[in-house]
């Protein structure tokens, strides 16, 4: 399958939920926690990089309907649309990465990545926004601890809390295009056995705003944790998730500037499924208060299955594709001074097995064409890091990484391919007070091709991308109730990955490309009293040497801000008010900058929430919300000029959520 038809249909992964914390560490209330490698769950000063943190509470009064809308709305997270509104086909960039951005921005939730090894998307809709405790982003290079997937950041969604106490969730929406969806969690346990569970699930329909974009979701995810004295632990979780969605396809500009709503007239029918299913078993050993070793390995299935019928070639493409994974994650971490010195010492491993199989299949009018497209991948790594603290405030780090790939991909000429990888970090925190940091951090990285992301045409499997970044940044929070962050940087990657229309094929980019930029937020916050958040991005990201000198990269706006904020009407009542800015980009694919670009535009959001503070509907909050309120005509994903995706216009939900 082609990059254009997978990106049409980006979508899935696996991740989920472990819910209470360690019985010996357990607390009755919840920090800020980055989930980084080191042998503590790092708080927000302790973590040498810029972090953005949507709190629970942001989260649910954001007016956002899923994760990757919270993200949108809450970070400066770019994040494209591609199927008019469809939750399952929005992509995520950080740092000016543009075409394959999914693929350099690593996603985990609670420990577990979700990332896939083929050109398909994290699945941000398995989780039920309400299950969510908070979603944390992390900016820049994570590769020394967590591999070829983030060499532009992490997104960490964190759905665990601490202590047995019995909780749960019950939503339903509605919305404009006969959108509807419901959700349901439950999560609680036994605090004399240290044993608690957790489970939830979550359905969603729309016809889609665009025609043609029709999705039915649905996702199960369930989890059991036994925890014991001291803050060991062992958890088994399992997800199902099953979705089914029709593909409105392209639109030349005219067609789009005709009747946005309309579909592909090429394709009468263009639809795409994908079911997965998987396990995650994970435990943590505490052997003294020195030494501990962390374990977690994940099984998983996934099967995709693209269908289109295309009137102008005639003919009718059927391309069933199984994927497997398995993986397996040791660690172990040791506390122990060094030179009188408080120390934090991490080394640990990893076992990656990737499986994909299947064919595309061309039926014409005349002849059938088949190509089957079996691929496979080893990955074997291991990795170290310390972080020693000269003072209680001042720290320095260091850390290194070593992988070997060996992948197969039997339709080529060249079906085998080998590379020995790595990646190191080092840099200083420094911490003058509590509720402040100021770091520097420099880090050389790698990103691993997606198994699937070939080149036909050279009948070779493409290099690995390398590169190296920069930042300086800091947080701080002030005053009362103000905080602000950010960070500057500048990176360079060479074999950087692209896609060639013309060729219909994945070559690496001659040259380096550099991206020179800026992250920021601020945010200030009265309890039930008004609250306001800025999140900006700046990026010069353009291509430095070789075929395409001094051109910039596809898929890529400048500036990305958003900037929201509520005002309390009342103890339970308020008002919520949005703004989102993207700046102008070129298309993907289009190396030579000759094509139109998309234009910038502003989209605005409002909203309107009461929560009953009687009973017997205690905890019930209803809220309605319009997202575009404008009614923007805008695009924000298109390919080489030619075909435009795009976004939905003016729409409407409401949401009634339980909580008990």
């Amino acid at each position: 399958m082609n990059r254009r038809i997978l990106f049409a249909s980006a979508f899935a992964a696996a991740g989920f939920a472990p819910i209470a914390a360690a019985g010996g560490e357990t607390t009755n209330t919840i920090t800020t926690v980055v989930v980084e490698a080191t042998r503590l769950e790092s708080g927000k000063m302790e973590t040498p990089q810029f972090v953005e943190t949507i709190s629970k509470a942001e989260l649910r009064e954001s007016g956002a309907r899923d994760i990757m809308d919270a993200l949108e709305r809450n970070s400066s997270v770019f994040v494209r649309h591609i199927g008019g509104g469809n939750p399952a086909m929005t992509q995520v960039s950080m740092r000016g990465y543009g075409e394959t951005s999914i693929g350099r921005v690593l996603v985990k939730a609670d420990g577990e990545v979700l990332n896939n090894f083929d050109m398909s998307g994290s699945d941000f809709s398995r989780f039920p926004l309400s299950s969510v405790e908070r979603i944390e982003v992390l900016h820049g290079p994570q590769t020394v601890m967590h591999g070829g997937n983030a060499s532009a950041g992490m997104i960490n969604i964190i759905t665990e809390k601490p202590g047995y106490d019995e909780e749960g969730f019950v939503e339903f929406r509605g919305g404009s295009r006969e959108t509807f969806g419901s959700s349901i969690g439950l999560k609680g346990g036994d605090e004399e056995e240290m044993v608690s569970y957790y489970a939830n699930g979550a359905w969603d329909h729309s016809e889609g705003w665009r025609d043609s974009s029709g999705y039915d979701l649905y996702r199960l995810n369930g989890g059991v944790r036994k925890d014991f004295d001291g803050g060991s632990f062992i958890k088994l979780s399992s997800f199902f998730s099953d979705s089914e969605y029709d593909l409105p396809g392209p639109l030349t500009f005219a067609e789009w500037k005709s009747d946005r709503r309309d579909a592909d007239p090429d394709y009468s029918f263009y639809n795409y499924r994908q079911t997965s299913y998987g396990l995650n078993l994970s435990a943590k050993g505490v052997i003294d208060d020195e030494n501990e070793i962390k374990f977690e390995t994940t099984l998983s299935h996934r099967r995709d299955r693209f269908r289109a019928y295309q009137r102008t070639a005639g003919y009718l493409q059927n391309s069933p594709f199984d994927n497997y994974a398995l993986s397996i994650t040791p660690q172990y971490i040791n506390t122990a001074s060094l030179w009188e010195f408080n120390n934090e010492f991490t080394v640990g491993g990893t076992l990656r097995w990737d499986v994909r199989k299947g064919y595309n299949s061309y039926t014409y009018p005349t002849y059938v064409w088949k190509q089957k497209e079996d691929q496979s991948r080893w990955t074997m790594g291991a990795f170290m890091r310390d972080e020693l603290f000269l003072t209680d405030s001042f720290s320095v780090f260091g850390g290194a990484r070593l992988e070997r790939l060996m992948t197969n991909s039997e339709s080529l000429r060249n079906p085998s391919r080998n590379d020995n990888l790595s990646a190191f970090e080092t840099g200083v925190n420094y911490r003058p007070y509590d509720d402040a940091k100021i770091f520097a951090k420099f880090a050389r990285f790698y990103r691993t091709p997606f198994i699937d992301e070939v080149s036909y045409t050279s009948g070779n499997i493409v290099s690995p991308e390398r590169g190296w970044s920069m930042d300086i940044g800091g947080d701080v929070e002030f005053l009362d109730g103000f905080s602000a962050g950010g960070a500057v940087y500048i990176s360079e990657t060479k074999n950087e990955i692209y896609y060639d229309p013309f060729k219909f094929d994945n070559f690496n980019l001659p040259g380096r490309t550099r991206r020179e930029g800026i992250d920021l937020r601020f945010a200030w916050e009265r309890e039930k009293m008004a609250q306001i958040a800025l999140s900006y991005g700046f990026v010069n990201a353009r291509v430095v040497n070789g075929d395409y000198d001094n051109k910039d990269v596809c898929a890529v706006p400048g500036h990305q801000a958003a900037l929201n904020a509520k005002w309390y009407l009342m103890d339970e009542l308020f008002v919520r008010a949005g703004c989102r800015y993207t700046s102008e980009q070129y298309t993907i694919s289009d190396l030579k900058n000759e094509y139109r670009k998309l234009k910038g535009y502003v989209l605005f959001s409002l909203g309107l929430e009461y929560e009953f503070p009687f009973e017997p509907f205690k905890g019930l909050v209803l809220a309605f919300d319009i997202d575009n309120l404008f009614d923007r005509d805008y695009c924000d994903y298109a390919t080489y000029g030619a075909n435009f995706y795009p976004a939905a216009g003016r729409s409407f939900n409401i949401t009634l959520r339980w909580t008990f």
